[in-house]
Order: structure tokens, then sequence, then C-alpha cells
């Protein structure tokens, strides 16, 4: 085998580790034994002395080309660690573009849920109700989730067997409403279940609203005017 072939086989060699690595020792964020920076630290190592090792195999006229050729095997398992070890960083970060780029949609960044504001409106979210999508206005003044007519319909609730007996207040002034009981609101990751709700008269409310008392059963809610934070 000639001295290029050989460094070849050895930096294959330590890319291929590298990753067996990764795939197979991981555990809860550890890589054989090693958090991802120890293992970071690891792999970096490693391509020194791959190089070093190079370094002293040749010399004379090869020394440029193998060292050329040492540099990338250098440069693609630096990458690679790299890559690895922000893993995180980066679905975060494309998570949030996601999210600029369709307002309303939720995405997970962290351990949080993210709703970004379209452009020159409240914030309306992209919620599943009883497994079905809807808009809902996330609304910090209404005391109660509240659904259009129209929504309830399509979450499959029969309104023409509820009973309007309730009034409450809307942004078209008193309403009557029903009173349900809603299986599960979802927003992303999050999940509430059992949730009760109203129910308006069709014509009475535009848009479902997603009141406090669904809220209150996250940790926190963090509102900026581009975006709405929801910790579970």
């Amino acid at each position: 085998m000639t001295e290029r072939r050989s460094l070849q086989v050895l930096g294959l060699g330590f890319l291929l580790a590298a990753i067996a690595a990764m795939v197979v020792g991981h555990d809860g964020g550890r890589v054989v034994g090693l958090d991802d920076p120890g293992f970071a630290r690891l792999a970096y190592g490693a391509a020194v002395v791959l190089v070093v090792f190079a370094l002293v195999m040749v010399g004379g006229a090869a020394f440029r080309r193998h060292l050329r050729a040492a540099t990338i095997w250098f440069g693609i398992g630096f990458l690679l660690v790299v890559g690895y070890g922000l893993r995180t960083d980066i679905s975060d970060a494309g998570n949030r573009l996601l999210g600029v780029l369709l307002p309303g949609r939720a995405v997970e960044v962290g351990d949080s849920v993210v709703v970004s504001r379209r452009s020159g409106h409240p914030f309306v979210i992209d919620a599943r109700v009883n497994g079905t999508d809807i808009d809902m206005l996330l609304d910090t003044g209404a005391s109660a989730t509240t659904l259009t007519a129209q929504d309830a319909r399509a979450v499959g609730i029969k309104t023409g067997e509820l009973r309007y007996d309730e009034i409450v207040l809307t942004a078209n002034g008193p309403s009557q409403v029903a009173s349900v009981r809603l299986d599960a609101i979802e927003i992303g990751s999050i999940r509430l279940e059992n949730v009760q709700a109203y129910v308006t008269t069709p014509g009475a409310l535009e848009t479902s609203l997603l009141g406090m008392n669904a809220l209150e059963r996250l940790s926190s809610i963090q509102l900026s005017a581009d975006e709405v934070v929801l910790n579970p």
C-alpha cells in the first residue's frame, strides 16, 4: 500500500469511527461515555494525531501533497464534530426560521413552543382541536376559550343540539353561548386535555379564541412584538 493510500485509509477510518461512535454510542447526550464537548475534544485530538502521523510518515517531494490530503481529512472531521456538537442549536435556529416564514405556525425551540406574529395581525395560532386544525386567536383578555359555530362543527360538535343559555361579552358585544368540553387542544408539541370552552351562535365571533382557562395551564407565556413563547 502506498503512503498516499495509507493516509487516505487512515482519514476514512477516523471519519467512520467518529460516525459509528455518535450513532451507536449516543446515550442521552453522551457519546461513548463522554458528553458532547468531551467527545468533540477527543475527535479533535485524534485528528491532530492523524496530521502529525502524516508529517512523520512522509517527506521530501511528497510532503505538500500528503499535507494537503491530511488537511482535507482534518477539515471534514472537524466540520462533522462541530455540526454534531451544535445539532440542537442548528435545529432550533432552523425551527425559528420556519416560524418566521410561516407566521402562526407553532414550532419547537428547545423545550418551548414559539409562534411568530402575522404582520399587522394579532397572534393567530395554528391550533388543533379534537384532531382538527383551526385558527385560534391567543387572547389573554378572554377568560374562557371560545369557538365559532363554524369551527365547533369542524371539530365534531353538534351545534344544533347545544343549549345557548349563557351570555358572554365578545368584541361584537354580548353573545349567547353554549358550554362544551373539548377533548384536547394541541399547539405544536403542547397538548391540553379536557378543556372547558364555549360555542357562540353563528356570526357572533370571527375567529375562535384561546382564552386564559387554557393558557393558565402553561408554566409561562412570553409575549413580544413579533412572537409568543409558550412554555409547557
